[in-house]
């Protein structure tokens, strides 16, 4: 079985750690729903019978719990090779995701939840709205997904002309 495409962030510090600067690259982008939830519904009787691990069974459910995260889910299976993709675990506090993102007050987090695309030291680009579908999603990661430069040269030539 190939490994999920998302990775499950429960600890909010460790997120530029477990999804940036790893084989694809310094960018990665990140959901949250702040109505995502794991519930035991009788449709996931699937998930539970698979050969899944009890991590995998819960990322699972979380991807599949909204619309926004199934887009997010959909996406990034696609677009895997090209980045890395998270999704922030339900029970993470908003003043902590605002410590991590860089925008400083829980106000500027969207209330209904985001896309985000994070970097290390660069400002977080979200892309929100009531709407999200997988166009407008692969559409954002087309425009977004090189990192930013402050040196061109042979160590980075190459993986810049590939985006």
């Amino acid at each position: 079985m190939s490994q999920s495409a998302v990775k499950v962030v429960k600890d909010v510090d460790r997120v530029y750690e477990m999804l940036v600067g790893g084989a694809n690259g310094a960018v990665a982008y990140v959901v949250y729903d702040p109505k995502e939830q794991i519930e035991d519904e009788e449709d996931d009787s699937g998930i539970d019978k698979s050969g899944a691990t009890e991590e995998e069974k819960e990322a699972t459910k979380l991807l599949q719990s909204t619309e926004r995260t199934r887009v997010f889910g959909q996406v990034a299976r696609k677009y895997q090779a090209q980045g890395s993709f998270g999704l922030l675990s339900p029970s993470i506090d908003k003043a902590s995701i605002a410590k991590v993102l860089g925008v400083g007050e829980t106000n500027k987090i969207p209330d209904a939840g985001f896309i985000a695309r994070i970097e290390e030291d660069v400002p977080t680009k979200f892309l929100t709205g009531d709407v999200i579908n997988t166009e407008a999603f692969a559409e954002f990661i087309k425009e977004t997904n090189i990192a930013v430069m402050t040196e061109l040269g042979g160590h980075n030539f190459r993986f810049a002309s590939r985006r």
